[in-house]
Order: C-alpha cells, then sequence, then structure tokens
C-alpha cells in the first residue's frame, strides 16, 4: 500500500508540472511477482505439525534461548546461527537448527533480501525471540544474511 500511494503521489506530482509517467506502474507489477519467486527458503516443506548486527543484539543458540522468562526475561533481541531446515507453514514459519537444538523462526518475505537459501546453506537470524503463552520459543527475524 505504501508502495502505491508513493507512486500515487508521485503521478500527481509530475502531472502538476506536466510530465508524463505512463508504463511507470507496468514496470513495478512486472517487477514484484519476478523477485519474490527467486527468493526465500528452497528446501523441503511439510504441514504446520504443532503448537541488522551490533550490539544491540546478542549472540545466542538455541539452547540458550530455552532459558527466556526462567530468567525473568520474556523476550531478548538476538542473533542465532545455523541452518534453516524446512518449511513449516505459509512461507513465513520455518524450523531453524543449530548446534544445540531448533526452534520455530517467524520469517516475513520482506526480511528475504532476494536471497535464496538452502537447508545446507548458514545462516544468521537477527530478531526477537519470544517465549510464548503456552511455553514455546519463536523468534521474530528482523535480518537474514548468509553466515
Amino acid at each position: 500500500m505504501k508502495k502505491i500511494a508513493k507512486l500515487l503521489g508521485i503521478a500527481v506530482a509530475a502531472s502538476v508540472i506536466g510530465l508524463s509517467i505512463t508504463g511507470c506502474a507496468t514496470a513495478i507489477e512486472a517487477s514484484g511477482p519476478v523477485a519474490a519467486a527467486q527468493e526465500g527458503f528452497t528446501g523441503p516443506q511439510q504441514g504446520f505439525i504443532g503448537a541488522a548486527g551490533g550490539s544491540y543484539y546478542q549472540a545466542a543458540t538455541v539452547s540458550q534461548l530455552q532459558t527466556l522468562q526462567r530468567d525473568g526475561q520474556r523476550r531478548a533481541e538476538v542473533v542465532i546461527t545455523g541452518n534453516i531446515v524446512n518449511e513449516i507453514r505459509d512461507g513465513r514459519y520455518f524450523t531453524f537448527r543449530d548446534d544445540t537444538g531448533e526452534v520455530v523462526v517467524r520469517i516475513n518475505r520482506r526480511y528475504w533480501g532476494g536471497m535464496s537459501v538452502g537447508p545446507n546453506d548458514l545462516v544468521q537470524i537477527y530478531g526477537r525471540a519470544e517465549r510464548r503463552s503456552d511455553g514455546t520459543i519463536r523468534v521474530e527475524a528482523r535480518i537474514i544474511r548468509m553466515a
């Protein structure tokens, strides 16, 4: 929606000063789906089976994430390094594995940044780890990059 509003604003500004921007919307529509098809997780998928760097993020392992809330802290900004081994559902939920265990990671499509990642690719995920009300830990990714 923001892109459309921005384009409409540009179109209005262009018409005020007498410029024509025909064909601009077609170019944007053509680039969107093509780019989306080339990025994201490229490994195995399965059905749902159950419930940018810097000092702001703290390096952690999956086993260290399990201590959330037991330490009086329900959330933490973390960076985890490991592999995305499969897609759980919706193209946004994935199983992430490091040497210490597995955790569910939610990666919004906009955070892939054009990358294609397979199960053998080592990645770093920067995001918010949170203990959910059902006791499970989930990481909401904000940045993903190859390690």
